[in-house]
């Protein structure tokens, strides 16, 4: 597949690989609020109970303090790698939305905003906007071309790296 990227003019192959980003980085999002509330769940529910010298995990006598502590660090880093992925999500985010508004259309934009912002599917889009996937991908390359001599003249992906 990367291969197959390297063959796309510069815009598609920027708008691809924002795409793939935007994506990525909602997935891990997602997996770090369940991280995180698993993890709050947890320390939580371990400091309502009075935790003196009692044996856990393998029979040895510790204190379940240390554990609620490991739990919390845990947790600072899971909120900070959640941050650092929110901040790249914005970022990708505003890369799409940056290279689109360069499009003189409405109707232009919003076909490239909801297939490479949005991640809509070519079936999803069909039904969206009621025309052919071979009628919406002519509209797509027709945009992408007008933002390929764009870029040939102004050089403005640049700007977007």
């Amino acid at each position: 597949m990367l291969e197959e990227n390297r063959k796309l003019p510069p815009v598609e192959r920027r708008l691809e690989y924002l795409r793939s980003t935007v994506i990525y980085e909602r997935e891990s999002i997602s997996v770090l609020g369940v991280m995180r509330k698993g993890r709050i769940d947890l320390c939580t529910g371990l400091k309502g109970v009075s935790y003196d010298k009692v044996k856990i995990c393998g029979g040895e006598s510790r204190d379940l303090s240390d554990v609620i502590i490991n739990l919390e660090d845990g947790l600072k880093d899971i909120d900070a790698k959640l941050q650092e992925h929110t901040e790249r999500l914005t970022e990708s985010q505003q890369a799409i939305k940056g290279i689109i508004s360069r499009l003189p259309e409405e109707k232009d934009r919003l076909l490239l905003l909801a297939r490479y912002y949005d991640g809509l599917d070519w079936v999803k889009l069909s039904e969206a906007y009621g025309l052919t996937r071979q009628t919406l991908d002519y509209r797509r390359r027709k945009t992408l071309d007008y933002l390929e001599a764009e870029e040939e003249s102004n050089h403005f992906l640049s700007d977007f790296t």
